[in-house]
């Protein structure tokens, strides 16, 4: 497994390297990879009928109700639980999940 990790670990670092020259713009590529990763098995021990939403949606009916109010100093948490759901989406279902 290791090897599995170290391989797909090294395609995504020379993809990084030849799409996003900047240093700066790499850390935060891998700083909000990490994030996400961190996020993710929170996510994953949601049953199935948890996970299937519409996060999208939601937030934009959030949005739309004035739920949060802007700028809101949690906004990068609330976007890296979207991406994590939805990466927990396709890993569970193939998909990211559109419908409620």
């Amino acid at each position: 497994m290791k090897d599995e990790i170290n391989k797909h670990t090294s395609v995504l670092m020379a993809v990084a390297d030849r799409e996003l020259k900047d240093m700066e713009m790499l850390d935060k590529y891998f700083g909000i990879l990490r994030d996400i990763t961190d996020a993710l098995p929170e996510y994953l021990k949601m049953d199935d009928d948890k996970l299937k939403y519409n996060r999208s949606k939601w937030i934009d009916r959030g949005t739309e109700a004035n739920w949060w109010e802007r700028p809101m100093d949690y906004e990068k948490d609330t976007d890296i639980a979207s991406l994590a759901i939805m990466v927990a989406q396709l890993l569970r279902f193939d998909k990211v999940w559109k419908k409620n």
